[in-house]
């Protein structure tokens, strides 16, 4: 079996506080430069880490050379609401340096601004974050350990139900899959962005941020994306123990997508439901939007949640979950006595009895709802 990739927790952007934004010689947009610092990382990514410093030598031009190494062998994965308002993260200049003592590792990085109907302020509100010491995570590092399934396993994979492709898409004999765009397109409220510390919580919180200033559009894909152009567009693709790496080049040349480039095992399960892409057209010429397809690549994901996936997508369920998608009584067997009696232990019918009104369960903690009283009671 393939080794899964190695994936590290978000990390942390560090600002030079006498370090100004910059325009960035070859797009012509906004830049700034910063490092992104890995903590508690595991020996292994450190090692592999190190394998790659290594390999560069001990030449005069080995920083220029590790960070090419390292753009050869690794991904910035960043944040999926950052890239949805066209906030690029790339490899920066320089090589990386591990702290084995602290489990830590620094890697140059460049942010870049490609929305051109973004106000200017996003590196103003980025670098206000930084000198009042706010984390601000901003990407992980993916590295891969084994070549990406080829083009049988990933039929195979379709055969078996754990894998299940939208009309149009194709499968080269190395296993690329391409993946043309869905008529449909994402707006954002310059207004809303703008307005008190909307762009702050944005930035700070990610997707989960841009609920009210995000919508679709009812006009579908644009007739032309012009050089500059930033869309926010989707896919559609249903994964179950497979994770996917969108390439960064489209099938067009200039055309690339922003960072947030990683499909999750299981999560993006449902061929209903849209997967975000972002893209930017850094070429010289006008593009056609219903010409432009998404690149991805497929790694194995981890014994866990390959074991979870093979259990969900069992029997006729299976192929309900890879139409419309994983939900939560699937993953957690809620109707299940054993399992709801755990999830709803210490709640009561009554106020008069002891515990709680209800329990919410969200992604990372529980709130209790208690009941309320009357006085003297």
């Amino acid at each position: 079996m393939k080794r899964p990739p190695l994936l590290t927790e978000d990390g942390s952007l560090l600002l030079d506080p006498h370090i100004e934004p910059t325009i960035d010689p070859r797009l012509s947009v906004p830049k700034l430069a910063g490092i992104l610092r890995f903590e508690e990382t595991s020996d292994t990514i450190r090692s592999v880490v190190g394998d790659i410093i290594t390999a560069a030598g001990s030449s005069a031009s080995r920083e220029a050379f590790a960070a090419e190494l390292l753009r050869q062998r690794c991904c910035l994965i960043g944040r999926s609401g950052h890239s949805q308002i066209g906030l690029d993260l790339d490899f920066g200049e320089g090589a990386p340096e591990i702290d084995t003592r602290h489990k830590r590792i620094d890697i140059p990085v460049q942010l870049l601004s490609l929305n051109p109907h973004i106000p200017d302020i996003l590196f103003a509100e980025i670098k206000s974050l930084a000198d009042r010491n706010r984390r601000l995570t901003v990407g992980r590092l993916f590295i891969p350990m084994a070549a990406p399934l080829g083009r049988a396993e990933i039929e195979e994979a379709m055969t078996g139900h754990f894998l299940l492709l939208p009309p149009g898409a194709d499968i080269d004999d190395e296993g690329v899959v391409t993946i043309p765009l869905e008529n449909s397109r994402y707006l954002l409220s310059n207004t809303l962005l703008t307005a008190g510390q909307n762009i702050q919580i944005v930035l700070s919180e990610s997707k989960e941020g841009l609920g009210l200033i995000q919508y679709p559009s009812r006009c579908g894909l644009p007739d032309a994306l012009a050089p500059g152009d930033f869309l926010c567009g989707s896919i559609r693709i249903s994964l179950g123990p497979y994770s996917a790496l969108i390439d960064r080049n489209l099938n067009t040349p200039g055309v690339f997508h922003l960072a947030a480039r990683l499909l999750d095992a299981v999560r993006t399960s449902g061929i209903k439901i849209p997967r975000q892409v972002e893209i930017y057209n850094g070429s010289d010429q006008t593009i056609a939007p219903e010409s432009l397809k998404v690149r991805l690549r497929l790694f194995p994901t981890d014994l866990v949640t390959t074991r979870m996936a093979k259990q969900l997508l069992t029997g006729s369920q299976a192929g309900r979950i890879m139409q419309d998608g994983v939900d939560f009584a699937d993953a957690t067997n809620i109707f299940d006595l054993r399992v709801s009696d755990a999830l709803f232990d210490n709640i009561s019918s009554m106020a008069t009895l002891r515990g709680n009104y209800g329990r919410i369960l969200t992604r990372s903690k529980c709130i209790e709802i208690q009941w309320e009283l009357q006085d003297n009671e």
